[in-house]
């Protein structure tokens, strides 16, 4: 299996995107900047920073690089201050043995501090203002207060009016900018990079409380933000903080959109994966579980080489003098593998990197448990139904209730008779189902359905229970038991019997006949469990049920007389006796024993 995070090696040649970054901030003509990464989840954002982080300390070992991952730092305080702190403790951690640039630090502290009492000051202003330091308000709570005491309050109240300025807050924030890039630049610090990600996981003020700590650094000396985050998510929680804007209102203007194309200086979108570079991913994935670091490393180089010749078809190129003779077959069957489903996988999951690591790690899992439990599996077949289930999941869903009906293997030899033109026409299903219709048209109608049953292996003809069964743990829609291989008829029967309705249950007693023993003996035991489970609307009808089967399949009567025997004591009631009575007609001896103890249940319950 594989960590799901962000990874160290680029798997997909999406270095290009990390230098595209590093020109920026390694131009100081193009400094303070801001940029942003841009990428779906899963995309690789948080791989791209990190490559670019790695490179800038190898091409800059004077430069300070910072990370800041926004959603660990939400609700724990001013999310603008932790930023904005975050940075200064790493400049005071680089220059801790420069004296002078400490106390310039602590400066910086202070003007913060400062800017946090103007924020509060002003917010409170008409508050503080009239209830504390008007002077009319004192005289009226002290008549005799004198004159010294009034002209003290005015002078306090002057001293406020000027601290909370916005001429003062402006010198401030133009101080701090002024001394930050001097600090800078005294420091030897080439340049200051700040990698801020998950911005996107946030809410909406924490999002806006970090771009406005960014504008007090993007005014003066050699500073980088570099933002990681799914372009949209941000651009929807500016909209959702100023929702009801007049710009949003009445001039149709996408606030979050225009508020991020102001303060982000140099977007970079990461583009989605095409086919050839999934097939690379995924090669290179399953290898890196085998080959050690180094001849994984050449083998990337070698693929990405093959890809930039041939970009709309990649091949495998020569490894055996890579990675060796004893890792040519591994390395070779990692790469039939990868070109087998990368075209459905790419088309399904938007040629997202994330989304295909857990997918194999979700196989690997279901390989695990298959094997746990002794259940014999074919890999390409787990693949083929797994990728299914993960980009089709309704339709995925209908295999499941049409392997309930016992007619989804002929359903699909149907639907892959119609993809070859439908010259076999005696391979067609009879059905009067108009709700299986409507399943196969959904079917038919869907290319990328077509595409999936037509890549191999074919699984018209393959028993497919065990896969259902291993994906009960991550299908929503479907949650495995024992219902999947009743027929309809059956399950028709069964819900006569769960139910209060006499009609129902009297043409299901009609019905029991041409069923097998083997359905016979489903429906008893689901009966029983339905009993002890309590889902029965009336335990009567349950054990009705059973007696019927029993009249209808006297072959049933030792199934159902052990599920008779476990009924609990506290269940058993006198009508049920006298259904259960019925059955002496087969076997006397066993149903006149089987009344004894629920008699002696029921008087021993008393």
């Amino acid at each position: 299996m594989w960590k799901d995070n962000e990874s160290s090696i680029d798997y997909i040649d999406f270095e290009y995107i990390a230098d595209l970054v590093n020109k920026i901030v390694l131009s100081d003509d193009l400094l303070p900047a801001s940029i942003g990464v841009y990428g779906d989840w899963g995309s690789g954002k948080s791989s791209i920073m990190s490559m670019s982080q790695k490179a800038i300390i190898k091409k800059d070992n004077k430069a300070l690089t910072i990370n800041f991952n926004a959603w660990l730092f939400e609700g724990y305080g001013d999310t603008k201050n932790t930023v904005i702190n975050c940075i200064l403790d790493s400049i005071e951690e680089r220059v801790k043995e420069k004296d002078t640039l400490i106390d310039n630090l602590k400066r910086l502290r202070k003007s913060i501090s400062g800017f946090d009492l103007m924020k509060t000051l002003v917010k409170n202003s008409s508050y503080i203002i009239s209830s504390i330091i008007n002077p009319a308000n004192l005289v009226n709570v002290v008549p005799e207060a004198s004159a010294d005491i009034l002209n003290c309050i005015e002078g306090i109240k002057e001293k406020y009016e000027a601290l909370t300025s916005h001429q003062s807050l402006r010198n401030d924030i133009s101080n701090f900018r002024r001394e930050f890039g001097s600090l800078i630049e005294e420091s030897g610090i080439s340049r200051v990079v700040v990698y801020v990600d998950e911005m996107d996981r946030c809410l909406p003020d924490t999002v806006l409380e970090i771009f406005e700590a960014m504008r007090l650094f993007l005014f003066n000396g050699k500073v980088a933000f570099v933002f990681g985050a799914d372009e949209r998510q941000i651009s929807y929680a500016i909209r959702q903080k100023y929702t009801d804007s007049m710009f949003e209102s009445e001039y149709k203007i996408n606030i979050g959109q225009e508020y991020l194309e102001k303060i982000i200086q140099y977007p970079i979108r990461i583009p989605t994966m095409t086919i050839p570079e999934t097939e690379i991913y995924l090669t290179l994935l399953k290898c890196s579980k085998t080959l050690d670091e180094e001849r994984l490393n050449i083998l990337k180089e070698k693929c990405i080489e093959q890809l930039r010749k041939n970009s709309s078809d990649w091949l495998l190129p020569e490894t055996e003098s890579i990675v060796g003779s004893e890792n040519k077959e591994f390395v070779l069957s990692c790469y039939q593998v990868a070109k087998k489903i990368s075209r459905l996988l790419n088309s399904g999951l938007n040629g997202n990197p994330r989304q295909f690591k857990r997918f194999l790690n979700e196989f690997e899992m279901r390989k695990s448990v298959a094997q746990i439990k002794k259940i014999t599996i074919d890999d390409k077949i787990l693949v083929k139904m797994m990728i299914l289930q993960y980009v089709k999941p309704n339709i995925f869903a209908d295999f499941i209730d049409l392997y309930g009906q016992r007619t989804l293997n002929a359903h699909l030899k149907d639907c892959l008779e119609d993809n070859n033109g439908g010259k076999d026409k005696s391979i067609k299903v009879q059905t009067n189902s108009i709700k299986t219709e409507l399943k196969k048209k959904k079917w038919q109608d869907d290319e990328w359905f077509k595409k999936w049953m037509d890549c191999e292996p074919d699984i018209s003809e393959a028993e497919l229970e065990p896969y259902f069964y291993l994906s009960r743990n991550s299908n929503k829609v479907f949650n495995y038991n024992s219902h999947i291989k009743l027929s309809e008829a059956v399950r028709e029967i069964l819900n006569a019997y769960l139910g209060e309705n006499d009609i129902m249950i009297n043409q299901a007693q009609g019905k029991i006949e041409e069923l097998s023993e083997s359905e016979c003996n489903s429906i008893v035991e689901e009966l029983y469990s339905a009993i002890i489970k309590g889902t029965a609307k009336k335990n009567i009808n349950a054990v009705r049920g059973i007696v019927g089967i029993v009249q209808n399949k006297p072959e049933c009567l030792e199934c159902a007389l052990k599920y008779l025997r476990m009924i609990p004591a506290k269940i058993i009631s006198q009508p049920m006796i006298v259904h259960v009575g019925a059955l002496k007609k087969i076997n006397g001896d066993e149903i006149n024993n089987l009344i004894s103890e629920w008699k002696s249940e029921i008087k021993n319950r008393k």
